[in-house]
């Protein structure tokens, strides 16, 4: 369209004011247009257009989180391990430091192998999440709690801790247990 209203036609110096117009018209169209194709292609191959999706949380395939308290505390009992619940949220950029720099700590990972590791997402602000927050007494993210294998809670830490101070944590936590 933009180039049927004159956008690639030359003006002259004596041009009227409404063939500038046009010509204006013309050349906002064919951008336009280019636009549209461009942004419809790069959809299409998620080249940049379209939604912005939050970063994917990293977690290795090794690490096996549950996403049920019911059943954390179900597996706990029947294995008379203690629960590591770790409640967090997508736009929590602690939470994903802890993600990132210390659930996949090798010396952590095999400390938890003797928990049950439960993870809580706390993301939506819906009747589940606040069932949660007001059940654990959530208050901020993230929140980590230990749980006996019978629900008892142990201990909690709020915020970003380092792999050496978790470690002490749940060193600390195994000694204390009953």
């Amino acid at each position: 369209m933009g180039t049927f209203i004159g956008a690639f036609t030359p003006l002259s110096e004596d041009a009227t004011r409404r063939r500038k117009i046009s010509k204006a018209l013309g050349l906002f169209l064919v951008i336009l247009g280019a636009c549209m194709i461009y942004f419809g292609f790069a959809e299409r191959f998620q080249a940049g257009a379209g939604t912005i999706q939050p970063p994917p949380r990293r977690t290795s395939e090794a690490e096996v989180w549950i996403s049920s308290d019911e059943e954390g505390f179900r597996l706990a009992q029947a294995s008379e391990k203690p629960v590591l619940m770790d409640f967090f949220a997508e736009w929590c950029a602690a939470c994903h430091e802890l993600d990132e720099k210390v659930w996949v700590d090798p010396s952590v990972r095999q400390a938890m192998e003797r928990y049950v590791p439960v993870k809580l997402d706390l993301t939506k602000n819906d009747a589940r999440t606040r069932s949660h927050q007001e059940k654990y007494g959530i208050i901020g993210m993230p929140t980590v709690i230990f749980f006996s294998p019978n629900g008892e809670e142990r201990y909690r830490f709020e915020g970003f801790r380092d792999a050496e101070e978790v470690l002490k944590i749940m060193k600390k936590y195994e000694q204390d247990a009953p």
